[in-house]
This record gives structure tokens, sequence and C-alpha cells, in this order.
């Protein structure tokens, strides 16, 4: 008999049996879990608050205390709120009251979002996002700088051609001049007044870009200078980042007064005004051509033919220099922590995850417990009665 009862098959722990028992000992290894959680996310949180308070203000005892505040309501106040509201849920009987439980929930869930998530993000990432900002403003000086010397090139090149379209002029209008050799009579003549507008126009044209280049020149080359710093300087791990950060704004400040001196150079405006002075000086030799003999009208043709060759050389010239639109600098500034964290969260999505799963972990779990708890409605089976 005691060896039928020893050999005899012990029954299978049913499922809810497994439940509780799985639910008891999670909950064990959970509530170090959840205690380490909420102290992580007190720490960060108590950093944010930190971090935004002072941003201006600077460091002091009362900025300490209200950061400290903060970070106590919101890692404690709100993770304690959100394990009550969980565990009344299963106590409630009616569907509106559960309702309203679940609506504080939702409410709670989004105050700790607000305050202990968005804190805890910026104090994880906010000094990755003001790095990041400094990169971008200084691949955009970088920018700048080769966008200028595009335009110095370009400027150069239509100097070269302008020069010498200037010398050809002026060598036409001494030719005229001295000889009559287009007009047929020497000295000054309707001929020899266009012929030197147009030496004069083209020399000042060639003069407008010899002063622009030279002024630039040395102010491009200083831009290039100070891009070439602020690249250096971002990654100049021998100084704090607050440091790096006063000093990218000072040399911003430098090279941002010098585009805009570049703008204050720039005699584009000057130089078209010379072009189109040179078409109308070609017009009226034009018109000169029904005033004097054939074979002058034929000279006059191909002086006009080749000032219009040469018209057509320029402004595509004056087209290629305008392309290189003078740049207007991005305002480097300093910005506060909620906003640059922003600015550069998608570049941060694991911190973002972290962030949340700091906050998230107690009251996920206790769901989870809550759910362990609930049990299926049992049925009622009515039987049969036998007759006697």
């Amino acid at each position: 008999m005691a060896k039928d009862k020893f050999f005899k098959k012990r029954r299978k722990p049913s499922r809810e049996q497994q439940l509780d028992s799985s639910t008891r000992l999670f909950m064990k290894l959970t509530i170090a879990l959840m205690g380490a959680a909420a102290v992580a996310s007190f720490v960060t949180t108590f950093s944010g608050v930190k971090l935004i308070t002072e941003w201006l203000a600077g460091s002091s005892e009362e900025i300490q205390l209200i950061a400290l505040l903060v970070a106590f309501v919101a890692a404690g106040i709100s993770f304690a709120s959100n394990m009550i509201a969980i565990s009344l849920l299963r106590l409630y009987v009616s569907g509106k009251a559960t309702a309203i439980g679940l609506l504080v929930l939702i409410y709670l869930f989004a105050i700790t979002a607000v305050s202990s998530t968005y804190t805890s993000f910026i104090s994880m990432t906010q000094a990755s996002a003001r790095g990041l900002y400094l990169m971008e403003l200084s691949a955009d000086y970088a920018r700048y700088s080769s966008q200028l010397r595009q335009r110095l090139v370009a400027l150069e090149n239509a100097e070269v051609v302008v020069a010498a379209e200037a010398k050809d002029a002026c060598e036409k209008f001494r030719t005229e001049e001295a000889t009559g050799l287009i007009s047929g009579s020497r000295g000054r003549g309707p001929v020899s007044s266009k012929l030197q507008s147009l030496c004069s126009r083209k020399t000042s044209m060639a003069g407008e870009l010899e002063t622009t280049i030279a002024s630039a020149r040395p102010l491009i080359e200083e831009i290039r200078m100070l891009a070439r710093e602020l690249d250096v300087l971002i990654f100049d791990t021998s100084k704090t980042l607050s440091e790096r950060e006063l000093a990218f704004i000072r040399k911003a400040r430098t090279l941002e007064g010098l585009l805009e001196d570049m703008r204050s150079a720039d005699r584009m405006r000057s130089i078209r005004t010379s072009y189109e002075a040179i078409g109308a000086a070609v017009e009226e030799l034009e018109s000169l051509k029904a005033k004097v003999s054939a074979g002058q009208a034929i000279a006059l043709s191909e002086i006009i033919g080749s000032e219009r060759a040469s018209s057509r050389i320029i402004i595509r010239m004056i087209d290629q220099i305008e392309a290189q639109e003078l740049p207007v600098a991005v305002r480097a500034e300093l910005i506060p922590a909620p906003r640059i964290v922003l600015r550069y969260a998608s570049d941060h999505l694991p911190q973002l995850a972290l962030a949340i799963s700091l906050d998230a972990f107690g009251p996920v779990s206790a769901l989870l417990f809550y759910a362990a708890g609930l049990r299926r409605p049992r049925r009622k089976t009515s039987k049969k009665r036998r007759k006697d």
C-alpha cells in the first residue's frame, strides 16, 4: 500500500498555479530592477532640470534645490501614483470606474513623460546635441568659404578678359583719333567719341573688378582660416564643451563680420551698370553707320560685331559671378537644452528609448503583474438531478 502511494503519479499544477508561482518569482526579481530604474530616472531627471535652469542663471544652491525637488516629484510621486492607479484597477467593479482609472493612468503616463522622461533625455543627449550643432555651423562656414573662393576665381577670370577688352577698345580709340582710320578724318569726331566711351566704360569695369578682387582676396583668406580654426576647435577636448562653445561663438562673430564686409566691398551692381553703358555705346555706333560712307560703314560694322561678341562674353562672365551668391551667414547662438535636444532627437534614438524605459519599466511591470492577477470567470454548469 505504501509502495503504491509512493509511486502514485503526481498531479500536474494548473495554469493558474503556474502563473501564481511565476508571478511571485518575477515580482521578487523585478523589485530590485524597479528600484534601480527609479534611482537612474531620479539622477538623470535631476541632471536634466539643472541643465535647463542653469543655462543662463548659472549654478546656485537655489537651482540645486529646485532641481532636487522636481526630480523627487517626477521620479517619486509619479512612479508611486502609477503603482497606486494600477493596483486599484483590479478592485473596480463597474466599467465607469475602470474607465476613470484608465484615464488617470494615461494622464500620469503623460505627466511622467514630460516631467521625467523628457528631462532624462535632455540629461543624456544635450552634450552630444550641442556638439552636433557646432559641427553643423562649422560645415556651413566651410561651405561659405568654398563659395567665396569660387566667386573669387570667377572674378579673376572676368578681370583678365575685361582688362584685355578695355586695352583693345582704348587702342581703337587712339588709332581713330590719331589717323581717322574709320571716319576718314583725324581728331575728335562722332566715331572717336563713341570709341572713347567704350574705352572708358571697359576701363572702368576692369578697375571695379580689380578693386573688388583686391578687397575680397584678404577677406576670403581670413574667412578660410577662421573656418579651419572652427573645425579644429570643436574637437579640442582639452577644453570643456562650454569653453569650446564660447570660443566658437567669438570666432563665428568675427567670421560673420567678415562676410558683411564682403557684401559691402562687392561692386557687381556697378560692374553690371558699366556693362549696360557699353551696350548703349555700341548701339550709338550702330546709328552712325547711316552718316558715313559705305567703306566706313563696313569698318563700323566690324567694330560693332566685335563689341557685341565681346559683350556676350562679358555678360556670361558677369552671370557666372552673380551665380556664386555672396553667402548670408547663419548666426551662431547658444540654444537652450530643451530646444537643441529636440532639434537632434533623430540622432539620439537609443538614448530616447533608454529614457522612456527608465520611467516606463515600473508601470509596465506593474501592468504585467496586474494582468497576471486577472482570472477567467468560471462557468456555472447545471447538473440534472437523477430521479430516484
